[in-house]
């Protein structure tokens, strides 16, 4: 069982006796297989990792899927780190899923500032009002979930005090305000998220609640990724296929537009490969035909670096072996016309 699909499928469910309830995949799991009610890869998945279900939540994984609902309350950003985010491994992937009515803002500042720590791929998944929506700009790449007719399902008003002595003074109550405003300004824009976001809520009382449509979320820049975060992922791909980020995201640009093949439910194997083929021969510049032809001689250069007949008695690749690899993996990667035969 691949890593990648044992993390999709843990979750334990750990919800808090007061706070907001928060799950990573294995729960969910486990009621689909314990239901009988599976086909098709589910039911393989059942089979192949059931005994899975059973274990204690792993640690050191390399993709966690997280699920938040409920109201945000104090003590909810250290459930969510000592419950699931530390058996997340160093670099490994964490997906965010939230919906939300709100709650203490502080505390919802915390958790985006952990989901940039961790960074994060948030979605909404539902509702996300009130100092939800701080919780989701934490995330370096956010997906704002649409209801046809219904708008985004952000909902934004002015951050205010869940309660406050009685006999404060008009003065003492603005000092308050201040330091709240500037705490939320201050985290707004360290997620580097525009200020008119804070504008936005400040204009609205406490009492009411306005939604926002699907324009004002892309202009808020709400369901985009973080543009430092976007720099350094594209300057990483840039490099893998040995070109700028200017152009790589030209090419990537071009991938999607050349590379068309429409997602849905019965897409076939061959459909995705093909579109996955696409895309790559598109990145690398190059013909669908000199991609597989790679691909085909990156095949045989694996199994020639493998060869055990050639290993020292340590198991370690004696020189001539990695030399020979090295030399044809650069004739893979130029198109070199030599072959990867001894």
């Amino acid at each position: 069982m691949s890593k990648f699909i044992v993390t999709l499928i843990i979750l334990l469910g750990c919800a808090a006796a007061s706070g907001a309830t928060f799950k990573d995949g294995q729960s969910e799991f486990a009621e689909v297989c314990a239901s009988g009610n599976t086909s098709g890869l589910t039911k393989y998945l059942c089979e192949i990792d059931g005994h899975t279900i059973n274990e204690k939540p792993r640690s050191n994984l390399l993709e966690l899927i997280v699920r938040m609902s409920g109201e945000i309350k104090p003590g909810d950003d250290k459930q969510l780190v000592n419950g699931y985010l530390q058996r997340l491994k160093k670099g490994g992937t964490l997906m965010f899923y939230i919906s939300s009515e709100g709650g203490d803002v502080h505390t919802a500042i915390q958790i985006g500032r952990l989901l940039r720590q961790y960074a994060a791929h948030v979605y909404t998944t539902g509702k996300c009002l009130s100092s939800c929506v701080l919780v989701v700009i934490g995330g370096v790449d956010r997906t704002v979930a649409t209801h046809a007719g219904r708008g985004s399902g952000i909902g934004l008003h002015r951050p205010y005090f869940g309660s406050l002595p009685p006999d404060l003074s008009a003065e003492e109550i603005t000092q308050r305000r201040e330091l709240l405003r500037t705490e939320v300004s201050t985290y707004i824009k360290e997620m580097n998220v525009t200020s008119r976001l804070l504008d936005l809520m400040e204009a609205v009382p406490p009492e009411k609640m306005k939604m926002l449509s699907e324009s004002e979320v892309s202009d808020l820049g709400l369901d985009v990724a973080d543009p430092v975060w976007d720099e350094q992922k594209v300057a990483k791909s840039a490099s893998y296929y040995g070109i700028t980020s200017a152009e790589y995201r030209q090419r990537k640009v071009n991938a999607e537009a050349k590379c068309q093949i429409p997602l849905h439910e019965n897409l076939s194997a061959e459909d995705a490969q093909n579109r996955i083929d696409c895309k790559e021969a598109t990145l690398y510049k190059i013909t669908i035909k000199d991609y597989w032809l790679r691909n085909e001689r990156y095949e045989v250069w694996k199994k020639a670096y493998a060869v055990t007949a050639l290993r020292t008695p340590d198991g370690k690749f004696t020189p001539a072996v990695q030399a020979f690899g090295l030399k044809c993996l650069l004739n893979i990667m130029n198109f070199n016309a030599q072959t990867c035969d001894k």
